[in-house]
């Protein structure tokens, strides 16, 4: 370049731009004293067609490793040399299989091949596994006599079989039974331990085997039969006709009849008994209060029994009497004022003396 006025020559440097914009799989790379760089290949490119006739491009990093989509016994690998990248292939050599020893819950399944070369391995079998017994869904299995397992198959991305086991609850015996086991069967059966039994007064009593107990003129015992079960034993006696309400109305006490159930009346024995005198009056005298007064009450024995000498039946006959008495002073009011003292006689003693009956 010249300059119009001077004639002189002029050099303008101006700055190179340089392309830095690399395709997929390379990478902007500038060596020393070069103006610009230039794009290296830092990638594998894998091109994979479609049924449908269009393409696809994939890259592998430098280093790695894949199987062949069109051989799966060969192995393809991006390697660099110098400034080349490029994919190199090696093929697989298979080994000699071993066929593996399956645990138990496993069975063997042997693929013809899988991926280049064959292969075996244990899967889990199509069942629940339960002590050894391989258990098909849908099945159950009695563990014990109370205890039912059911194997179930559970649906989802991974088909999983499920075993669930359910415990029979036996419901305890009630109070005075016990829990007697049945052969083959989970729950036994409740026996009773003593016999229950119903008084007279609606009350239940429990006896134990061999246990009695009277309830007035009933007896109730508690036996066991040659099965083992509880029998209630309810024995009534009879009676004769007794009227306890007109026995005590005569003064009269219930007792047993030689030590059984039924019921006789006892007369009253002979003995002193306290009154009461509502008034004691003598002419036109009396007594301005009531009066305890003491006298002799109760029942004698007597008899009719043959008299040899007189040669006939002869009455016996005993009165309740008194034997001992004392006597009082008893104030007497008169309607002129005065008080006269009058003689009242008590009965200190009673006893049965033999007296000529009366015809």
């Amino acid at each position: 370049m010249e300059d119009a006025v001077t004639g002189l020559r002029i050099t303008e440097c101006l700055r190179k731009d340089c392309n830095r914009d690399c395709p997929p799989g390379h990478q902007y790379v500038k060596k020393g004293g070069a103006c610009c760089g230039r794009c290296l290949k830092t990638m594998c490119d894998e091109v994979a067609f479609w049924s449908r006739g269009d393409e696809d491009v994939r890259w592998h990093q430098v280093g790695s490793e894949w199987r062949s989509p069109s051989n799966p016994c060969v192995i393809r690998e991006c390697v660099r040399m110098n400034e080349e990248v490029f994919v190199q292939e090696k093929n697989i050599s298979c080994v000699q299989m071993e066929t593996p020893s399956c645990p138990l819950g496993t069975e063997l399944h042997c693929d013809g091949k899988t991926g280049c070369c064959p292969s075996c391995r244990c899967d889990p079998v199509n069942g629940c596994v339960f002590n050894g017994t391989i258990i098909g869904p849908g099945k159950s299995m009695l563990l014990d006599q109370c205890t039912d397992c059911m194997c179930s198959l559970q649906r989802g991305l991974i088909l999983k079989y499920k075993l669930t086991c359910e415990k029979t609850t036996c419901k305890p015996c009630p109070k005075n039974y016990r829990m007697e086991t049945v052969p083959g069967s989970c729950c036994g059966k409740c026996l009773p331990t003593v016999c229950a039994i119903r008084l007279r007064d609606r009350t239940i009593r429990y006896l134990k085997p061999n246990e009695t107990i009277q309830d007035g003129c009933d007896s109730h015992s508690c036996k066991i039969n040659e099965e083992g079960e509880f029998i209630w034993e309810k024995r009534i006696t009879g009676c004769p006709p007794f009227d306890s309400n007109k026995c005590l109305a005569e003064g009269g006490r219930i007792a047993k009849v030689d030590n059984t159930c039924c019921e006789t009346c006892v007369e009253p024995e002979c003995k002193q008994v306290t009154g009461r005198l509502e008034y004691v009056k003598v002419g036109d005298c009396i007594t301005v209060s009531q009066l305890n007064i003491h006298y002799c009450e109760g029942k004698c024995p007597s008899k009719a029994v043959y008299d040899i000498t007189a040669h006939s039946i002869e009455d016996q006959c005993s009165c309740c009497s008194a034997t001992a008495m004392d006597s009082m002073q008893v104030p007497l009011h008169c309607p002129n004022g005065s008080i006269v003292q009058h003689e009242v006689f008590n009965a200190r003693r009673c006893e049965c003396l033999s007296r000529k009956c009366k015809p």
